[in-house]
């Protein structure tokens, strides 16, 4: 939130328009940063993580056991790690978005010198409750992404631990790339 407000004042400034900066750095942080950038920390933390895991499942022989018992692996590790991930990414972003608000609000007061009763007067007029159900909607969707790539890139058979770390390090990056894209069509779709 500090160095969206710090930006934002910057640009408004040129302008003579540094009234505008509750209004202007709060309307992009919820709609858009917040979101975004809570996505791609949780993709390489998750992603990583969770190809890894499954992984290691598939090299000690886990999901092989699983098919030759004639069960598919998905039901047993996919769907609890959908689940858990499309909880935890909103959640993230929710308490990412507190901490933004409290950033700009802290920032605007603080650094810039602007009143705190004008700042929460931008705020309330610049997002409303749209702004944050799209923003924990997006956080619902990059979350199931990152869960799709890295389950993905990590549950394939496993010749050696090597393959291990190569799966993390593309589910990583399938993950990121995917959120950024969805970032991209989602926001493409919603503001028209």
């Amino acid at each position: 939130g500090l160095v969206v407000a710090l930006q934002s004042a910057a640009g408004l400034g040129r302008f003579e328009a540094g009234h505008l900066l509750p209004d202007v750095a709060s309307a992009s942080m919820v709609r858009e940063v917040l979101p975004l950038l809570v996505g791609l920390l949780l993709a390489g933390r998750i992603g990583a993580a969770v190809a890894a895991e499954m992984g290691s499942y598939s090299l000690s022989g886990q999901v092989a056991a699983l098919r030759l018992l004639g069960r598919q692996p998905a039901p047993f590790l996919a769907a609890p790690l959908l689940w858990a991930v499309a909880f935890v990414v909103p959640l993230a972003t929710a308490v990412g978005l507190v901490a933004g608000v409290a950033g700009l609000l802290a920032g605007a007061t603080g650094v810039l010198g602007l009143k705190a009763a004008l700042v929460l007067e931008g705020i309330q007029r610049s997002v409303h409750q749209r702004d944050v159900v799209l923003a924990l909607g997006k956080a619902v969707v990059f979350g199931l992404a990152i869960a799709v790539a890295s389950y993905r890139h990590g549950i394939g058979p496993k010749a050696d631990p090597s393959e291990l770390g190569e799966g993390a390090t593309r589910g990583v990056v399938e993950a990121s790339l995917a959120v950024v894209l969805l970032d991209c069509l989602i926001t493409h779709l919603t503001h028209r």
